[in-house]
């Protein structure tokens, strides 16, 4: 909320792989465009306000929004008179997010949208909790890629980093040569499912394997890399019943490589079984294991 909002953005933007949902409650999106501050600005450089002008924003809030993809509900009043309304406008229309919805507030202020609108507000968060639940991230931004199948050769077989979604695209960055491209997620793999796009990470470099909690580690850890799974009780019914290959841990999650179309998936461990090859030469050789875990 408020200025807490430049940390929220920042956090989504960074740890793509695990920040599900975003709320932008009366949120700062610009420091210079706070009536507050631009009534400094001539104090400080008087009638030369070009200077002002080429003064970076300290946070780049607006700029982070690219890489957003988790499901945002931006909420503002009408009448805030310390975040005008135009920076949550700002929010909802930069936000790369395919599920997002600017909620106004007719009549509310800076700090009255509980008092005048409190089981609304409520309504709206219950709302945004039920999309994080629900939503998938397979390519977040930060991740290290690899491109196939696409109908221009030269691209095959290039690794880049996500940068962020594009509508039903993704926003790759492959390098000098080629630069930044919007490709479809069937003509990607991940290779490396990286956990922060800044210095500061908490991954093991060394590996892609996200370091979280013990319970995390557990239920993540029964499905290793290269073990054969079956999905199950998805809301996409389309992968109910796919086998794939697990790829390692994201997050709370496991990534599995499904056959095409469906591609590389970030699956709960509670929505997969291992599927156990015995290489016996009755029936079609597989023992199933029920791996499910509670979530």
């Amino acid at each position: 909320r408020s200025i807490g909002a430049t940390c929220a953005v920042h956090l989504a933007s960074r740890h793509a792989s695990r920040i599900h949902g975003l709320v932008v409650d009366s949120g700062l999106m610009s420091i210079k465009q706070l009536p507050m501050v631009q009534q400094f600005a001539p104090m400080l450089f008087g009638s030369d306000m070009s200077k002002w002008e080429q003064l970076k924003e300290p946070f780049d809030t607006i700029g982070k929004l690219a890489a957003v993809s988790c499901p945002v509900l931006v909420m503002h009043g009408d009448k805030d008179e310390i975040v005008p309304l135009a920076q949550a406008q700002q929010c909802h229309a930069n936000c790369a997010a395919q599920q997002k919805k600017l909620q106004v507030w007719p009549g509310a202020g800076h700090n009255d949208v509980g008092a005048l609108y409190g089981s609304k507000w409520a309504s709206e968060i219950q709302e945004l909790l039920c999309q994080a639940i629900a939503f998938e991230n397979a390519f977040p931004a930060g991740a290290t890629i690899e491109t196939h199948s696409l109908s221009s050769a030269a691209l095959n077989g290039l690794k880049g980093r996500v940068l962020g979604p594009q509508g039903e695209r993704l926003r790759v960055d492959l390098g000098s040569t080629h630069g930044q491209k919007a490709l479809k997620p069937a003509n990607l793999r991940i290779i490396e499912a990286s956990e922060d796009t800044n210095e500061h990470s908490c991954v093991d470099k060394s590996s892609p394997k996200v370091v979280a909690s013990p319970e995390v580690d557990e239920a993540v850890a029964a499905f290793p890399v290269g073990v054969e799974v079956e999905a199950h009780s998805l809301s996409s019914a389309a992968l109910n019943g796919q086998r794939g290959k697990s790829l390692g841990p994201q997050g709370e999650r496991v990534r599995v490589d499904f056959p095409e179309p469906h591609g590389i998936k970030a699956v709960r461990p509670a929505n997969l079984k291992i599927v156990e090859r015995t290489g016996g030469t009755s029936g079609d050789g597989d023992i199933r294991r029920d791996a499910e875990l509670q979530p």
